[in-house]
């Protein structure tokens, strides 16, 4: 939590009360805006590259090898998956259905898990974009892309097996100057991050409504109606219907979690598991 370094102050001298009531005023918007994080567990990792939280708010981790591991709220590792053929997972999606989506840039596929991380299918996106920059999963278990080639957003309908949605983005975005680094669906709406332009919102039929205007965002989650994101020292919480906005105090990491009360922090070696 922020606060001013006050030890100095222990003199005779006595301040303006002017002084007083200006520290005091900058003071309080800090200490309204951030909340004490109580650590409850330091977990051994090995170098994550994509993180998800399932629905009964364990953890899902890749790492750089293309293992994927479900670790409890409280840190307990509970189950594992290591791929027959291995590959730096692109994008990893355990909230949005009951089974979890693996995508792999590199291998323009997806692989389906289910809860107990095992296999139960692969698609191949190659007969159906030109190059997929991001694929994530929607809530009737079809998948969209993000497709390079001509610029767009895709929905593949799985078990019609085609595109069913095409909607081009060069009206929304720059296509000389845009990246593109994460995309996930929540309460039927579509919600993707753009480096340069800030998070883009879209309907459950590819019609863009508007954009969050944050920039840098690689990534980002939901509790309740709050979208959640890191800017700067800072975790946001908004409201995705409304302007309302908390904000908390965090060290660096390189992703993050949240659930309602649970705060977990990725760097390379450690996952560190807070109460707040």
């Amino acid at each position: 939590m922020p606060f001013l370094l006050m030890e100095n102050w222990n003199y005779n001298h006595i301040p303006d009360k002017s002084l007083i009531i200006t520290l005091v005023a900058l003071t309080l918007p800090l200490l309204s805006s951030s909340q004490d994080l109580q650590r409850i567990n330091l977990v051994r990792i090995k170098e994550p590259v994509a993180v998800s939280m399932d629905r009964n708010g364990s953890i899902l981790m890749a790492d750089k090898w293309g293992n994927i591991n479900r670790i409890s709220k409280n840190g307990d590792m509970e189950l594992n998956y290591s791929p027959e053929k291995n590959g730096r997972v692109t994008l990893l999606e355990g909230w949005t259905t009951l089974d979890i989506l693996v995508f792999y840039e590199s291998f323009q596929s997806v692989t389906l898990l289910d809860r107990f991380l095992a296999p139960i299918s692969s698609i191949d996106l190659a007969p159906h974009v030109g190059f997929g920059r991001l694929a994530t999963y929607n809530y009737e278990s079809n998948i969209w892309v993000i497709d390079d080639t001509d610029f767009s957003l895709k929905l593949l309908d799985t078990s019609l097996n085609k595109i069913t949605i095409n909607t081009p983005f060069n009206l929304i975005l720059d296509p000389d100057n845009y990246e593109i680094a994460f995309a996930r669906e929540y309460q039927n709406l579509l919600f993707i991050s753009d480096l340069k332009t800030g998070i883009l919102i879209f309907d459950n039929l590819g019609n863009y409504l508007k954009t969050l205007p944050v920039k840098e965002v690689t990534y980002f989650g939901f509790v309740d109606n709050d979208i959640y994101f890191v800017s700067g020292s800072e975790l946001i919480f908004q409201d995705i219907y409304s302007t309302k906005e908390k904000r908390i105090e965090v060290p660096t990491a390189k992703y993050y979690l949240a659930s309602n009360n649970r705060l977990f922090l990725f760097s390379k070696d450690w996952l560190t598991i807070y109460n707040y």
